[in-house]
């Protein structure tokens, strides 16, 4: 009797570990990134992503792939369910309703087109914001659907434009791939944008004051109704308004000062 009693204990917590690995017991990550599929080409992203400190979790509807995201992966910051893609009342253990944006990385740019229409359907109420990895550049437009606020990006016109310009000019190249890549030394450079808030100090002031801080700025996003107008570079009197957003060059010192000068995250927010 003692030996079934151990027995059925030890089966129990074998089956709550493996429930709980495979994303049964849920998330408290909050304001995090939800990444619908796993390659090689998502790994970078997530790890570029929990350089910045932004929490990640990724669904996945192969199994052995649990085991290779935690292997990369600790959960602290990264949260895995195992699930169908269709199973969509699952997607609730990942904390969807509190996340800030979903990647889809599905494996061909139709599946990843019906996963969008499907989350759209499914989770409307949420307004969710969607970045879609697309292959094929000839089926971006299907991809610009009205009422869904989604950016599709093709990573062939990103990489060939890094090539060509590692061909006719490398210190350009490199400089802009360390740009795009997160900061994760004191002496490493990247690209970040902060939002203006109503207690910023620098609301209503002009981009040219930015400078006097310390700041290393290089562009403006300002609200155009729904959407966001880039002002890359801008003259030094345009003014700074509550909701645009700072686009600057920070290092890993500046990155966590600018941090606090601006009183939120790096990234966009809702």
């Amino acid at each position: 009797l003692i030996g079934l009693f151990v027995g059925k204990v030890t089966d129990l917590f074998k089956e709550y570990r493996e429930d709980r690995k495979l994303g049964y017991y849920g998330t408290d990550f909050e304001d995090h990134v939800l990444v619908v599929g796993w390659d090689d080409f998502s790994q970078k992203i997530i790890q570029d992503l929990v350089i910045s400190g932004i929490k990640v979790a990724v669904i996945t509807n192969v199994r052995p792939e649990v085991d290779q995201i935690y292997e990369e992966f600790d959960e602290e910051n990264v949260f895995v369910l195992y699930t169908d893609y269709e199973q969509y009342d699952q997607l609730f253990f990942a904390n969807i309703e509190q996340a800030r944006q979903v990647f889809l990385n599905r494996t061909a740019d139709t599946d990843t087109l019906i996963t969008l229409l499907n989350f759209h359907n499914q989770f409307s109420e949420l307004n969710l914001k969607y970045v879609v990895r697309v292959k094929n550049e000839d089926l971006l437009p299907a991809f610009d659907i009205e009422d869904i606020r989604v950016d599709a990006v093709t990573t062939f016109n990103v990489a060939s434009a890094l090539i060509a310009s590692h061909i006719f000019e490398p210190d350009v190249a490199a400089f802009g791939k360390d740009l795009i890549e997160s900061a994760k030394a004191s002496d490493d450079y990247e690209i970040q944008q902060f939002l203006v808030t109503d207690e910023n100090p620098w609301v209503n002031a002009t981009f040219g004051d930015l400078e006097n801080h310390g700041i290393i700025p290089i562009g403006l996003g300002k609200r155009q109704n729904q959407t966001r107008e880039l002002l890359n570079l801008p003259a030094d009197d345009a003014t700074i308004e509550a909701g645009d957003y700072v686009i600057m060059i920070v290092n890993g010192e500046t990155a966590q000062s600018s941090e606090h000068l601006f009183g939120v995250h790096e990234g966009g927010h809702p």
